[in-house]
């Protein structure tokens, strides 16, 4: 039997063994661990190799990548983010007892449809809460004294989506994506797959090289270099704010 045909039966089990919050707790955990740790390893590996095919399509030039300090530092504080908040998450639910969860936890699978809808309302929602949660981050105090830590990395790389103050991590980078699924009360594989699809794609436009995205990888690169441009996720806010470049 194979894992698609058998999937259903094992998701069922999990939902009959473990209580909702401690199936969400460790759900999430593994979104962040598959969805954007291993590739942001994988990225760091491939900055550190320098492969042919890799290496020319490098948006910033060699003078403006981050030095070995740089990081070592970014390592240190992206997985001191990751820690902060999957311990602060499984605190809240180990206080809830693990028996509530904010998704549904169905024993049935969602629908195609479900999927499909809920996806993509969470995708325009997330980029509506991204780009002004992001906006405020850039006004002046909230600059200096939060999110002046992630624009430290001029030329980003993957690892360095999360690179940034611990506020800035849960305002910016977390909520945008769980937020909007938990209005919609979806159900919580939807969760995962929304979830694994975005926090891939902050590794993916943080990166550094022209790979298949839209908007393009360099939107991103831009907002690093510039700062005043190119807010949001998919470009729709930019669009209609005029703030993209």
């Amino acid at each position: 039997m194979s894992f698609i045909t058998s999937f259903p039966a094992k998701w069922e089990g999990i939902c009959m063994r473990y209580p909702p919050g401690w199936i969400e707790g460790v759900g999430s955990a593994l979104v962040q661990v598959f969805g954007f740790i291993i590739p942001g390893l994988v990225f760091l590996a491939i900055d550190m190799l320098k492969p042919v095919a890799f290496d020319k399509r490098k948006i910033q030039q060699e003078s403006k990548q981050p030095s070995k300090r740089q990081m070592i530092s970014c390592l240190k504080l992206v997985f001191g983010n990751q820690a902060y908040l999957i311990g602060s998450h499984f605190l809240l639910l180990h206080f809830l007892k693990y028996k509530f969860s904010i998704f549904r936890m169905d024993p049935q699978l969602p629908s195609i449809l479900e999927v499909v809808v809920q996806c993509t309302v969470g995708a325009l929602l997330r980029e509506v809460l991204f780009y002004y949660v992001h906006r405020l981050m850039h006004t002046k105090m909230l600059y200096r004294k939060v999110h002046r830590v992630h624009h430290e990395f001029r030329a980003p790389v993957a690892l360095a989506a999360i690179y940034s103050h611990t506020l800035d991590h849960i305002l910016v980078n977390a909520m945008p994506i769980y937020l909007p699924m938990a209005i919609q009360r979806a159900h919580f594989l939807t969760l995962m797959l929304f979830a694994g699809v975005a926090v891939f794609d902050a590794a993916v436009s943080h990166s550094g090289y022209h790979l298949f995205r839209v908007p393009d990888v360099q939107s991103h690169d831009v907002h690093h270099e510039k700062g005043n441009v190119n807010f949001g996720v998919l470009g729709l806010m930019d669009w209609l704010h005029g703030t993209n470049a």
